[in-house]
């Protein structure tokens, strides 16, 4: 495996695996590589969701009713799932790995999988959100380094 990435909605992170420098070793080193990170939507929070009533009736009364912010939660999510599948889409261009490791929460796993337009496909598919650990142990999970 040359190239393992781990993502979950808020932050992806990508990992080369080479050959160690030390030649009197049989191991390998996982190196973090820089990726793009995640945007958030760009509007502010009061686009989103306000403290004030709406401007419709209710009840057959008056305006100034409390609306609900319906799907907002959703959309942002198939948002950040869009672009995290770009992102890998991207990275895998330019790396051009023999082969490599996913591990991706698994809400999400399979959605961003087949956002995906890459025809690469990973050889080892992990339904775990491994974004927070240490290069190492992300290695040793794969199975890259003992």
């Amino acid at each position: 495996m040359d190239l393992i990435i781990t993502a979950n909605l808020g932050r992806m992170r990508a990992f080369r695996v080479k050959p160690s420098a030390d030649p009197a070793r049989n191991n390998r080193v996982v190196e973090e590589i820089d990726t793009p990170p995640l945007q958030l939507a760009p509007h502010s929070i009061s686009e989103i969701a306000s403290d004030q009533a709406g401007r419709f009736s209710a009840d057959g009364g008056p305006g100034m009713s409390h609306g609900e912010p319906h799907g907002v939660e959703q959309e942002e999510e198939s948002r950040l799932i869009s672009q995290l599948a770009e992102n890998i889409d991207i990275l895998l261009s330019g790396e051009k790995p023999g082969s490599w490791g996913l591990a991706l929460p698994k809400a999400i796993n399979a959605r961003v999988v087949s956002a995906m337009t890459s025809k690469s496909a990973p050889v080892e598919n992990r339904p775990k959100d491994l974004s927070k650990l240490p290069a190492n142990d992300i290695g040793k999970r794969f199975g890259v380094i003992d």
